[in-house]
């Protein structure tokens, strides 16, 4: 039933073990089993074990995972947002209306960036980001400090990025609160200033189990070691780092590497089967994360049941990528009980015209789900479509220096391994009246020539039936060779064969 690599991570006694997870990986399935071991087979106590994931839906589908396998327990599932209220209520009395909603954060930087006379240079989106990024930071808070500071806002207006921020922590004084990214710092500060509350937590738990690892912020991280056993050091880290996507949040991929200069003697083991994806998915996919450098290297194979095709296919708009995923979409059988495929965006603004699109042809929810490429973590689908692959959308054009083009590379790198059986790369020659450039990501993966397909429309008002036959022809690699050059060469993008 399970792997050797997973039953290696099951059966881990004591001592902290790093698990690199890759997509579709089973990771889920084994931390439950790893509870169910610790339980039924070391016999440890169920109130001492914690287990920590980064969303409630994520926690909920661990514990009913487990539940499924183990019954009704007392394992203590929890966000780490979760555990840093409990830590702060139980030793400082903080209560729940001290937390600002999502909709008071918003005003909150609102204000001040109408205070600095910014709201026409950031939008409330980024400063958020800023401000996340700033305080989960820890020891870091130096390089974020330097890398905005390079921007518009210390040249055009001899602005640091500490003065915004102490406009925002002044209104959340002001009005007696915190934000959901104080939660672990305060929680971190108490437990290193109140010896009694820090033995108090450290006694509670003997064995913590941290999912997706990788979306660990140096903040919460200095959190989690402050619960571990200073002499046990049982702590079961399980992630990928090439799945860290959320660096706007705040999250370091490098805390998996950190987390082997804090535990030199940690094993390591990889989980490198694929139970999700077809092999030609996991081909382009691990070929195209291996050109990140900072990351650690690893094997990966599909052991899915399933035939993959990938299809890369050149349309003339972004309008016409639609009308290929609606037709491509009619020709694929229903399944009322969830949605089989899904479409997914590099932006949210970019799903309007793919929801129209799939509105005017009647194709609803029940089919078909719309989500950003982050949206979709977590997520999986028999077919995927990923339209609009190309410079400036994805990579994102803010995605120039090497950190956030090795993310953006990430972000593409989920979302391809969301599919299962079935990939489609879409990209247009034309957007927004601009000619394009395909996207650098392309080539990385192993897409040359060959691989590309024309989705040519009949006349400039195509309708689904018009593009009916060059899609369902499925033209072939040596017809579409010749006016996908044209196209390349033309937006000044070219692919090499012999990649």
């Amino acid at each position: 039933m399970y792997s050797e690599e997973q039953l290696r991570a099951i059966r881990h006694g004591d001592g902290p073990m790093l698990v690199l997870a890759g997509p579709g990986s089973g990771k889920t399935a084994v931390i439950a089993e790893r509870v169910r071991y610790l339980t039924q087979r070391l016999k440890v106590s169920d109130e001492q074990i914690l287990v920590i994931t980064f969303t409630r839906a994520a926690a909920c589908e661990m514990q009913s995972r487990y539940q499924k396998i183990a019954g009704d327990s007392q394992v203590h599932f929890s966000t780490i947002h979760s555990l840093s209220f409990q830590i702060l209520r139980q030793s400082a009395a903080i209560s729940p209306s001290q937390i600002v909603t999502e909709s008071e954060r918003l005003r909150m930087l609102s204000q001040v960036l109408l205070t600095f006379q910014l709201q026409h240079i950031f939008t409330v989106q980024d400063f958020s980001s800023m401000v996340s990024r700033y305080k989960c930071a820890g020891a870091d808070k130096a390089d974020v400090i330097d890398a905005f500071t390079k921007t518009r806002l210390k040249e055009e207006f001899d602005l640091e990025i500490t003065e915004l921020f102490d406009g925002y922590q002044r209104l959340l004084w002001m009005e007696d609160k915190l934000d959901l990214d104080d939660l672990s710092i305060a929680a971190t500060r108490l437990l290193q200033n109140d010896p009694i509350a820090h033995a108090l937590w450290v006694k509670r738990y003997t064995y913590i189990l941290i999912d997706e690892f990788q979306d660990v912020s140096n903040a919460q991280f200095a959190l989690m070691r402050l619960l571990i056993h200073p002499a046990r050091h049982n702590v079961f880290a399980v992630g990928d780092d090439d799945q860290s996507i959320y660096s706007f949040r705040g999250a370091d991929p490098t805390v998996m590497h950190m987390f082997l200069n804090v535990f030199p003697k940690a094993q390591r083991i990889t989980l490198g089967r694929n139970y999700r994806c077809g092999s030609e998915i996991v081909q382009k996919s691990s070929k195209l994360i291996a050109h990140n450098r900072s990351r650690f290297a690893k094997h990966l194979v599909s052991h899915a049941a399933v035939h993959a095709n990938v299809s890369v296919i050149c349309c003339e708009t972004p309008r016409q990528e639609a009308l290929y995923i609606v037709e491509s979409l009619q020709s694929i059988p229903t399944d009322d009980t969830k949605p089989s495929a899904a479409i997914l965006t590099r932006n949210r603004a970019s799903l309007r015209l793919y929801e129209s699109a799939l509105r005017q042809a009647g194709i609803g929810p029940q089919r078909v789900a719309l989500a950003t490429f982050h949206g979709a973590k977590g997520l999986e689908f028999d077919t995927v479509y990923l339209p609009e692959l190309i410079e400036g959308i994805c990579p994102w054009m803010n995605g120039i220096q090497i950190e956030n083009l090795e993310e953006e590379r990430r972000i593409l790198y989920v979302a391809m391994t969301r599919a299962k059986s079935s990939l489609h790369i879409l990209f247009p020659k034309e957007y927004r009246t601009k000619n394009t450039h395909p996207s650098r990501f392309l080539r990385e993966m192993g897409v040359d020539q060959r691989h590309i397909v024309d989705y040519m429309s009949s006349s400039s008002t195509s309708s689904s039936n018009s593009c009916s036959s060059s899609h369902s022809s499925k033209a072939s690699s040596t017809s579409s060779a010749s006016p996908s050059s044209t196209i390349l060469s033309r937006t000044g993008s070219s692919f090499s064969s012999s990649e």
